[in-house]
């Protein structure tokens, strides 16, 4: 098992990989699998219905952003992490749920300030908060970027660091 503190950071260049591999023929099916297979019930809460705060096209991205965080990863670290459970990943979400709350009607940006402070991962959480700006090219509303966002802190959260207290 992967003490989560020890976790190896993940460098930008590493993340731009993973991402670029993705749009490799049959990586992503691949990537996909071995996410099942590793963290069944993370890919449960990240496929998990999120009505109509979620288009299609907001669901495809997100979960292409999230095999890019599980991608960008180190392979060893990937295989020794024990399977989240349920539970830890409803209590990361009410958590990440109540840090937004609590920083108020700030911007996204504003909003994700407070994530920066505590996160020894900053160019994940830099790779999420790129992906997620809202321009004519995104896939993301505002709406549902929320989702999205609270949906990739948890991950991050869960499987490189310690959750939020």
């Amino acid at each position: 098992m992967v003490n989560r503190e020890s976790m190896k950071f993940v460098s930008e260049q590493e993340i731009d990989s993973a991402s670029e591999k993705l749009h490799e023929e049959g990586v992503l099916d691949q990537v996909l699998s071995e996410f099942e297979n590793e963290q069944p019930w993370l890919l449960t809460f990240m496929t998990a219905d999120a009505g109509p705060a979620l288009s299609a096209d907001e669901q495809d991205h997100m979960m292409f952003l999230a095999l890019s965080v599980w991608l960008s990863l180190d392979q060893d670290e990937r295989k020794a992490l024990v399977p989240l459970q349920a539970q830890a990943i409803e209590e990361a979400e009410e958590k990440i749920w109540t840090l937004i709350q609590e920083g108020g009607n700030r911007s996204f940006s504003g909003l994700l300030d407070s994530f920066f402070e505590r996160t020894t991962q900053e160019d994940l959480l830099a790779f999420v908060e790129d992906a997620l700006q809202l321009d004519e090219d995104s896939p993301v509303t505002s709406i549902g970027r929320e989702v999205v966002v609270v949906r990739l802190l948890v991950m991050i959260d869960l499987l490189c660091e310690d959750p939020p207290n």
